[in-house]
């Protein structure tokens, strides 16, 4: 087998793989200073929980929903929390745009980092964030959430 094609048949189960991505902006009810970039991928699994989450902090964050690409065009600073939605490949070996992102950024205290893997059992801890890791298995939801809001509310009662 010709290695080109071979090449071709790994980045094509690649860029097919992967969940969609976020694209779309919610604007608070309120007057808020405060603001959350949701960056990442969504799926069957992942969009409750992106979609609680954007129901839950509407009213006191602007938010912002984007795809993992937006990740090398963002200033932290402008940002009080950047949740980074991504799924596990080869242990985050592939993952070179939130790798990539979290090498670079400034604010890593004001990121969370949200990993769905197939092992349930898997963590993921790099540079001093602690991810919240899951399977992508229903019922593990609301746990997930939860896992969420406290990394989120210490950011933003900080």
């Amino acid at each position: 087998m010709p290695r080109s094609f071979l090449l071709f048949m790994i980045l094509f189960f690649l860029s097919g793989c992967g969940g969609s991505a976020l694209e779309k902006k919610v604007i608070p009810n309120t007057q808020t200073r405060r603001s959350m970039l949701i960056a990442g991928l969504k799926s069957e699994f992942k969009e409750p929980i992106i979609n609680s989450l954007v129901r839950k902090y509407r009213d006191e964050c602007r938010i912002e929903l984007d795809s993992l690409k937006r990740l090398d065009n963002i200033e932290s600073e402008d940002y009080d929390v950047i949740l980074v939605i991504d799924e596990c490949w080869n242990s985050m070996y592939f993952n070179f745009k939130t790798r990539k992102f979290l090498k670079n950024c400034k604010d890593k205290d004001k990121i969370v980092l949200f990993i769905t893997a197939g092992d349930p059992d898997w963590t993921y801890i790099v540079d001093g964030i602690d991810a919240v890791t899951s399977a992508s298995k229903k019922g593990k939801e609301k746990e997930i959430i939860e896992k969420i809001v406290n990394k989120i509310n210490h950011i933003l009662n900080k």
